[in-house]
């Protein structure tokens, strides 16, 4: 990247990383509104310039760690936790940013379209409110003190606006609870409908088991056990 090589990879998860001295010089944050911080283009943008500014910043840390005396591993072990392992994290949040797009753009329908957006838009707002926000102010991506509270805005909108999918959504991406013979497992709201069904259709519930004589008369019974 500091060469201003061209770089490829297999399924295109460094590739911008070519232009990676050009996102950090250039890319700022100028979402005005929900729905610009929210949009993919946006959310792409801002984990590529933490992807590539994080990136050098590792660089830097080790080439300063070899410059003080230490070797290698020492240079690379204590550039680990406030620059690797953040960068790490960016970097597979980034890759799957990516590819989720890429479903995306292959959904036939578009309604399953619009809630994979929230989806990926809600993610990738989550994630760099919950990693990113100290590195976007520190390397100089984000200056406003209004970014943070525009971010949870919108983060709070879209889970508002996925509400009305959640159950699909979990039916979707974890066991339906069908499969589990949950009388909670269907998506049409009737809660209290279903537990009263569930309750009324087994006869134990509504009948006498075969053994209740056992369990009223069981002081009697237990005193003829002890005769015998």
């Amino acid at each position: 990247m500091l060469k201003r090589q061209q770089i490829s990879s297999p399924m295109q998860s460094i590739d911008f990383l070519s232009n990676g001295l050009s996102i950090l010089k250039n890319s700022r944050f100028d979402a005005r509104d929900i729905e610009e911080v929210s949009h993919p283009n946006s959310i792409v943008k801002t984990f590529q310039w933490i992807v590539v500014y994080l990136l050098k910043a590792t660089h830097d840390k080790v080439r300063e760690e070899l410059k003080g005396g230490n070797d290698s591993f020492e240079a690379k072990n204590n550039s680990q936790v406030y620059y690797g392992k953040s960068l790490a994290i960016a970097f597979i949040q980034h890759f799957f940013l990516q590819r989720m797009l890429v479903t995306i753009s292959e959904a036939e329908d578009p309604a399953i379209k619009a809630v994979l957006t929230k989806i990926f838009s809600l993610f990738g707002l989550w994630s760099i409110e919950r990693w990113h926000m100290a590195t976007l102010f520190k390397g100089g991506f984000a200056s406003s003190p209004l970014v943070p509270t525009l971010i949870q805005d919108a983060i709070l909108k879209l889970c508002a606006d996925l509400k009305d999918d959640a159950v699909g959504l979990v039916d979707a991406i974890a066991v339906p609870d069908f499969i589990l013979r949950s009388c909670l497992g269907s998506s049409d709201g009737q809660v209290y409908k279903r537990l009263k069904e569930s309750m009324t259709k087994d006869d134990y519930n509504m009948n006498r088991p075969p053994w209740w004589k056992e369990v009223v008369n069981y002081a009697e019974i237990n005193r003829s056990k002890c005769k015998l």
